[in-house]
């Protein structure tokens, strides 16, 4: 399932958490993104379990491209979790 907010402003989330059941060894998640400020231009990438609050950074882009860009996400091998950003 794929949540995203209402809205889009400077600084929002493109996506809020995506549910996965589970996951096997080189699993990867594709993305697209556009980062509009330099200064802003940083992307982080999370998984959480879904019973818990506790987050792990699997992945973390930081560029200064205007331009739509994709990415290729490492996801690690787990059950019952969140990809969230």
């Amino acid at each position: 399932m794929l949540n995203r907010p209402e809205s889009f402003d400077l600084g929002s989330n493109a996506f809020i958490g995506i549910s996965v059941k589970s996951s096997l060894n080189n699993c990867q998640m594709r993305i697209w993104y556009w980062l509009t400020d330099s200064n802003f231009a940083n992307l982080n990438i999370y998984v959480k379990g879904l019973s818990s609050s506790q987050k792990s950074i699997i992945d973390s882009i930081k560029t200064s491209n205007s331009y739509w860009t994709r990415a290729d996400i490492n996801i690690p091998e787990m059950t019952q979790f969140q990809v969230i950003q």
